[in-house]
Protein backbone atom coordinates (compact mmCIF):
# COMPACT_ATOMS: atom_id res chain seq x y z
CA UNK A 1 0.00 0.00 0.00
CA UNK A 2 1.37 3.16 -0.78
CA UNK A 3 1.45 6.03 2.30
CA UNK A 4 0.33 9.11 1.36
CA UNK A 5 2.68 11.65 2.41
CA UNK A 6 2.17 15.04 4.29
CA UNK A 7 0.59 17.74 2.44
CA UNK A 8 3.74 19.86 4.18
CA UNK A 9 5.92 17.19 2.36
CA UNK A 10 5.01 17.92 -0.89
CA UNK A 11 1.97 20.73 -1.45
CA UNK A 12 4.11 23.69 -1.56
CA UNK A 13 6.85 21.97 -3.72
CA UNK A 14 5.57 21.34 -6.84
CA UNK A 15 4.68 23.64 -9.89
CA UNK A 16 1.12 24.08 -11.28
CA UNK A 17 2.64 26.79 -14.15
CA UNK A 18 1.24 25.88 -17.41
CA UNK A 19 1.95 28.26 -20.80
CA UNK A 20 -0.39 28.52 -23.33
CA UNK A 21 1.22 28.21 -27.22
CA UNK A 22 -0.86 29.59 -30.25
CA UNK A 23 0.37 29.27 -33.83
CA UNK A 24 -1.59 28.87 -37.03
CA UNK A 25 -4.56 28.98 -35.58
CA UNK A 26 -3.95 26.52 -33.15
CA UNK A 27 -3.71 26.53 -29.35
CA UNK A 28 -1.86 24.14 -27.03
CA UNK A 29 -0.78 24.18 -23.67
CA UNK A 30 3.27 23.09 -22.33
CA UNK A 31 5.32 23.11 -19.27
CA UNK A 32 8.04 25.30 -18.76
CA UNK A 33 10.03 22.69 -16.97
CA UNK A 34 10.21 20.67 -19.80
CA UNK A 35 10.32 23.19 -22.81
CA UNK A 36 13.83 24.12 -20.74
CA UNK A 37 14.89 20.51 -21.40
CA UNK A 38 14.19 21.44 -25.23
CA UNK A 39 11.05 18.21 -25.18
CA UNK A 40 8.35 18.96 -27.77
CA UNK A 41 5.51 18.45 -25.91
CA UNK A 42 2.10 19.50 -25.54
CA UNK A 43 -1.80 19.54 -24.74
CA UNK A 44 -3.98 19.99 -27.16
CA UNK A 45 -7.17 22.47 -26.88
CA UNK A 46 -10.26 22.46 -29.14
CA UNK A 47 -9.09 25.38 -31.12
CA UNK A 48 -8.22 25.33 -35.01
CA UNK A 49 -9.16 22.38 -36.34
CA UNK A 50 -11.63 21.33 -39.16
CA UNK A 51 -14.09 18.71 -37.13
CA UNK A 52 -17.80 20.57 -37.21
CA UNK A 53 -20.15 18.17 -34.74
CA UNK A 54 -20.98 20.55 -32.11
CA UNK A 55 -19.27 17.85 -29.87
CA UNK A 56 -16.24 17.44 -31.49
CA UNK A 57 -15.84 20.93 -32.91
CA UNK A 58 -12.97 21.85 -33.50
CA UNK A 59 -9.65 20.08 -32.94
CA UNK A 60 -10.63 16.49 -32.49
CA UNK A 61 -8.08 14.14 -32.12
CA UNK A 62 -9.86 10.71 -31.98
CA UNK A 63 -9.98 8.35 -34.85
CA UNK A 64 -13.25 6.45 -33.07
CA UNK A 65 -14.97 9.34 -33.15
CA UNK A 66 -18.50 10.16 -35.47
CA UNK A 67 -15.60 12.38 -36.94
CA UNK A 68 -14.99 12.01 -40.82
CA UNK A 69 -11.44 10.52 -40.77
CA UNK A 70 -10.23 13.11 -43.27
CA UNK A 71 -11.17 15.62 -40.97
CA UNK A 72 -9.21 13.94 -38.00
CA UNK A 73 -6.16 13.39 -40.75
CA UNK A 74 -6.30 17.12 -41.77
CA UNK A 75 -6.55 18.00 -37.69
CA UNK A 76 -3.21 16.00 -37.26
CA UNK A 77 -1.73 17.70 -40.23
CA UNK A 78 -2.17 21.49 -38.85
CA UNK A 79 -0.75 20.26 -35.37
CA UNK A 80 2.11 18.60 -36.87
CA UNK A 81 2.70 21.94 -39.03
CA UNK A 82 2.38 24.18 -36.02
CA UNK A 83 3.96 22.37 -33.37
CA UNK A 84 7.14 21.36 -35.75
CA UNK A 85 6.85 17.52 -36.23
CA UNK A 86 6.96 15.51 -38.92
CA UNK A 87 3.53 13.66 -38.87
CA UNK A 88 4.72 10.23 -39.87
CA UNK A 89 6.56 10.39 -36.75
CA UNK A 90 3.22 10.03 -34.49
CA UNK A 91 3.43 6.46 -32.56
CA UNK A 92 -0.29 6.16 -30.73
CA UNK A 93 -0.74 4.34 -27.99
CA UNK A 94 -2.99 1.59 -28.31
CA UNK A 95 -5.06 2.26 -25.01
CA UNK A 96 -6.93 -0.14 -23.60
CA UNK A 97 -7.18 1.92 -20.04
CA UNK A 98 -4.86 -0.53 -18.53
CA UNK A 99 -1.30 -0.17 -17.46
CA UNK A 100 0.67 -1.42 -19.78
CA UNK A 101 3.61 -0.32 -21.23
CA UNK A 102 5.64 -0.71 -24.67
CA UNK A 103 8.92 0.79 -26.05
CA UNK A 104 8.62 3.09 -29.73
CA UNK A 105 11.72 2.45 -31.75
CA UNK A 106 12.97 4.01 -34.42
CA UNK A 107 10.57 3.29 -37.73
CA UNK A 108 8.29 2.91 -35.16
CA UNK A 109 6.10 6.13 -36.50
CA UNK A 110 3.06 5.84 -38.25
CA UNK A 111 1.95 2.73 -35.69
CA UNK A 112 -1.51 2.72 -34.25
CA UNK A 113 -3.12 5.51 -37.13
CA UNK A 114 -1.26 4.47 -40.26
CA UNK A 115 0.15 0.86 -40.14
CA UNK A 116 0.25 -1.26 -37.45
CA UNK A 117 -0.55 -0.79 -33.71
CA UNK A 118 1.58 -1.64 -30.11
CA UNK A 119 0.53 -4.35 -27.97
CA UNK A 120 -2.20 -3.19 -25.93
CA UNK A 121 -1.23 -0.11 -24.23
CA UNK A 122 -1.35 2.84 -22.41
CA UNK A 123 2.22 4.35 -21.99
CA UNK A 124 5.11 4.69 -24.35
CA UNK A 125 8.58 4.88 -23.81
CA UNK A 126 11.62 6.09 -26.29
CA UNK A 127 14.90 7.40 -26.59
CA UNK A 128 13.97 8.08 -29.97
CA UNK A 129 14.46 11.43 -31.65
CA UNK A 130 12.38 10.76 -34.48
CA UNK A 131 9.39 9.12 -32.71
CA UNK A 132 6.90 11.63 -31.66
CA UNK A 133 4.53 9.76 -28.60
CA UNK A 134 0.66 10.36 -28.78
CA UNK A 135 -1.74 9.90 -26.31
CA UNK A 136 -5.63 10.47 -26.65
CA UNK A 137 -7.70 12.56 -23.68
CA UNK A 138 -11.28 13.82 -22.79
CA UNK A 139 -10.84 13.48 -19.13
CA UNK A 140 -7.73 11.15 -18.52
CA UNK A 141 -4.52 12.56 -17.60
CA UNK A 142 -1.93 12.61 -20.04
CA UNK A 143 1.12 12.05 -17.70
CA UNK A 144 4.48 13.52 -19.17
CA UNK A 145 8.33 11.78 -18.17
CA UNK A 146 11.27 12.75 -19.62
CA UNK A 147 14.93 11.92 -18.05
CA UNK A 148 17.09 15.22 -20.00
CA UNK A 149 20.46 13.06 -18.80
CA UNK A 150 19.42 9.77 -20.84
CA UNK A 151 16.97 11.51 -23.43
CA UNK A 152 14.64 9.08 -22.60
CA UNK A 153 11.26 10.43 -22.35
CA UNK A 154 7.22 8.75 -21.64
CA UNK A 155 3.79 9.25 -22.69
CA UNK A 156 1.47 7.95 -20.69
CA UNK A 157 -2.57 7.80 -21.12
CA UNK A 158 -4.21 7.36 -17.16
CA UNK A 159 -7.14 6.72 -16.61
CA UNK A 160 -8.94 5.75 -13.12
CA UNK A 161 -7.57 2.01 -13.88
CA UNK A 162 -4.57 2.76 -14.91
CA UNK A 163 -4.24 4.92 -12.01
CA UNK A 164 -5.11 2.65 -9.35
CA UNK A 165 -2.54 0.18 -10.90
CA UNK A 166 0.21 2.41 -10.59
CA UNK A 167 0.60 2.93 -14.81
CA UNK A 168 2.60 6.03 -13.44
CA UNK A 169 5.41 4.22 -11.13
CA UNK A 170 5.23 1.55 -13.78
CA UNK A 171 6.38 4.34 -16.11
CA UNK A 172 8.91 5.09 -14.02
CA UNK A 173 10.49 1.48 -13.78
CA UNK A 174 9.77 1.37 -17.48
CA UNK A 175 12.82 4.43 -18.23
CA UNK A 176 14.94 2.77 -15.54
CA UNK A 177 14.66 -0.73 -17.13
CA UNK A 178 15.43 0.43 -20.59
CA UNK A 179 17.85 3.49 -20.41
CA UNK A 180 19.03 3.84 -16.69
CA UNK A 181 17.34 6.31 -16.11
CA UNK A 182 17.32 7.64 -12.49
CA UNK A 183 14.01 8.77 -11.07
CA UNK A 184 15.93 12.22 -9.56
CA UNK A 185 16.27 13.25 -13.05
CA UNK A 186 13.14 13.07 -14.36
CA UNK A 187 10.99 15.90 -15.00
CA UNK A 188 7.48 14.65 -14.47
CA UNK A 189 3.91 16.56 -15.30
CA UNK A 190 0.38 15.49 -15.46
CA UNK A 191 -2.12 17.73 -18.01
CA UNK A 192 -5.72 19.23 -17.88
CA UNK A 193 -7.84 16.59 -16.57
CA UNK A 194 -10.82 15.83 -14.25
CA UNK A 195 -10.56 17.36 -10.89
CA UNK A 196 -11.80 15.76 -7.70
CA UNK A 197 -14.99 17.74 -7.51
CA UNK A 198 -15.90 16.64 -10.87
CA UNK A 199 -14.52 13.12 -10.53
CA UNK A 200 -17.83 11.16 -8.76
CA UNK A 201 -17.58 7.34 -8.25
CA UNK A 202 -19.03 4.56 -6.87
CA UNK A 203 -18.89 2.57 -3.87
CA UNK A 204 -16.49 0.08 -6.04
CA UNK A 205 -14.40 2.03 -7.34
CA UNK A 206 -13.18 4.17 -4.30
CA UNK A 207 -13.06 0.75 -2.46
CA UNK A 208 -10.65 0.01 -5.41
CA UNK A 209 -8.65 3.50 -4.29
CA UNK A 210 -8.86 2.69 -1.00
CA UNK A 211 -7.79 -0.74 -0.97
CA UNK A 212 -4.63 0.19 -3.20
CA UNK A 213 -3.46 3.22 -1.95
CA UNK A 214 -4.02 4.89 2.26
CA UNK A 215 -6.27 7.79 0.98
CA UNK A 216 -8.85 7.69 3.93
CA UNK A 217 -7.08 10.61 5.82
CA UNK A 218 -4.39 12.14 3.23
CA UNK A 219 -4.39 15.70 2.06
CA UNK A 220 -4.78 15.80 -1.57
CA UNK A 221 -3.95 18.62 -4.48
CA UNK A 222 -6.36 21.11 -3.19
CA UNK A 223 -5.32 20.82 0.08
CA UNK A 224 -9.06 18.67 0.91
CA UNK A 225 -8.99 15.07 1.67
CA UNK A 226 -8.07 12.81 -1.00
CA UNK A 227 -11.59 10.76 -0.95
CA UNK A 228 -14.60 13.25 -0.29
CA UNK A 229 -17.78 11.03 0.28
CA UNK A 230 -21.10 12.19 -0.32
CA UNK A 231 -23.38 10.37 2.75
CA UNK A 232 -26.45 11.43 1.47
CA UNK A 233 -26.09 9.69 -2.18
CA UNK A 234 -23.83 6.88 -1.53
CA UNK A 235 -21.12 8.40 -4.27
CA UNK A 236 -17.32 9.55 -3.65
CA UNK A 237 -14.96 12.37 -4.85
CA UNK A 238 -11.48 11.25 -5.91
CA UNK A 239 -8.26 13.27 -6.28
CA UNK A 240 -6.51 11.07 -9.49
CA UNK A 241 -4.28 14.30 -9.70
CA UNK A 242 -2.80 13.74 -6.08
CA UNK A 243 -2.53 9.77 -6.63
CA UNK A 244 -0.81 10.12 -9.57
CA UNK A 245 1.53 12.54 -8.04
CA UNK A 246 2.00 10.73 -5.14
CA UNK A 247 2.96 7.33 -6.93
CA UNK A 248 5.66 9.44 -9.27
CA UNK A 249 6.92 10.46 -6.07
CA UNK A 250 7.12 6.97 -4.53
CA UNK A 251 8.87 5.95 -7.43
CA UNK A 252 11.43 8.62 -6.59
CA UNK A 253 10.62 11.36 -8.67
CA UNK A 254 11.10 14.97 -6.67
CA UNK A 255 8.66 17.37 -6.09
CA UNK A 256 10.40 20.31 -7.22
CA UNK A 257 10.40 18.32 -10.71
CA UNK A 258 6.49 17.86 -10.98
CA UNK A 259 3.89 19.84 -12.32
CA UNK A 260 0.54 19.08 -11.79
CA UNK A 261 -2.89 20.42 -13.95
CA UNK A 262 -3.72 23.70 -13.82
CA UNK A 263 -6.90 23.16 -15.71
CA UNK A 264 -9.99 20.68 -14.68
CA UNK A 265 -11.00 19.45 -18.15
CA UNK A 266 -15.25 19.13 -17.44
CA UNK A 267 -15.12 23.17 -16.02
CA UNK A 268 -13.02 24.09 -18.91
CA UNK A 269 -15.90 23.70 -22.01
CA UNK A 270 -14.13 26.12 -24.27
CA UNK A 271 -10.63 24.86 -24.42
CA UNK A 272 -11.31 21.17 -23.31
CA UNK A 273 -13.02 18.01 -24.33
CA UNK A 274 -14.84 15.93 -21.75
CA UNK A 275 -16.42 12.45 -22.14
CA UNK A 276 -18.05 12.98 -18.22
CA UNK A 277 -19.22 16.19 -19.57
CA UNK A 278 -20.57 15.72 -22.72
CA UNK A 279 -20.54 12.32 -23.14
CA UNK A 280 -19.93 9.75 -26.22
CA UNK A 281 -20.50 12.18 -28.65
CA UNK A 282 -17.24 14.37 -27.38
CA UNK A 283 -13.89 14.54 -28.84
CA UNK A 284 -10.09 14.01 -27.93
CA UNK A 285 -7.29 16.27 -27.03
CA UNK A 286 -3.88 14.78 -27.18
CA UNK A 287 -0.74 14.86 -25.33
CA UNK A 288 2.42 14.63 -27.37
CA UNK A 289 6.18 14.54 -26.35
CA UNK A 290 9.53 14.10 -28.69
CA UNK A 291 12.54 13.16 -26.69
Amino acid sequence: MLTMPDKADWFGRVSRHWERVERHGLAWMTVPALTQCGVLHGVTTRHGGTSEASGLRSLNLGWNRPDPRENVEANYRRLADAAGFFLDSMALVNYEHGDGIARAYAGDGGKGWKAGAFPPCDALVTDCPDVTLFTLHADCMPVFLFDPTRRAGAMIHAGWKGTSKRIGAKAVARLQAEFDSLPENIVAAIGPSIAQKRFEVDRPVYEIFRDAFAIENAAGSEGQAIALEDEARGKFHIDLWAIMAFQLMEAGIRPEKLTLPAACTYDNADDFFSYRRDGKVCGAMAGFLRV
